[in-house]
């Protein structure tokens, strides 16, 4: 079954998950009335028509994109997207700022850390799999709600030491340009991480 997830973190809060397993075709037959812009790649092209049957799974329209690419809601609402491998998911919010990242596992994260963990992070944090993905997809989240005033993932931010919890937990991300610091919650599974924040 496609529609993979849909939980709620708090009043007026809605995180839907699809598990894409069909056809570019299949997926637009269960979007007869809604224009997709072409993309670049069938598998892009997937991703883009998940997002709006999620979207249509929660009752939402009005998706526009700025000029930097970030979604919005027309309506005033709060919207973040991810998407990794056959995976996409989307946050909703009415009322507050929300970030949210999913990753697939890769052994790959492991090599890439230094790319976006600073000295403080891999001295405190274990060098382990699944942490090095919470901490990219934390930094993700919080990109997707700030801008590029976190465009460094080293530099502007740092995941203060957490203890992973089997299934899913929260831990603290340090924002070094404001000061401010951010609840990141997670969700674990076999095959991937999910990171979300709320401002």
């Amino acid at each position: 079954m496609p529609f993979h997830s849909c939980f709620s973190p708090e009043m007026g809060c809605a995180v839907y998950v699809w598990h894409i397993q069909e056809s570019v075709e299949e997926l637009e037959v269960l979007l007869p009335q809604v224009d997709v812009p072409a993309s670049r790649s069938q598998q892009r092209r997937k991703e883009r028509l998940a997002v709006r049957l999620l979207l249509q799974q929660a009752n939402v329209t009005g998706l526009a994109y700025e000029e930097s690419g970030k979604p919005i809601l027309t309506d005033g609402r709060y919207i973040s997207i991810s998407h990794s491998h056959d995976w996409v998911c989307v946050a909703l919010h009415d009322s507050r700022p929300i970030g949210i990242d999913l990753e697939c596992f890769s052994d790959r994260m492991l090599a890439l850390s230094p790319r976006f963990m600073n000295t403080e992070e891999l001295a405190s944090l274990p060098h382990d799999k699944t942490v090095m993905h919470l901490v990219w997809c934390a930094k993700e989240a919080a990109y997707k709600i700030y801008g590029d005033t976190l465009v460094d993932f080293r530099a502007s931010m740092t995941v203060l030491p957490f203890v992973l919890s089997v299934g899913g937990g929260t831990f603290f991300l340090q924002l070094k340009t404001c000061g401010a610091r951010l609840t990141m919650k997670y969700m674990l599974n076999a095959e991937y991480a999910l990171v979300y924040s709320i401002l």
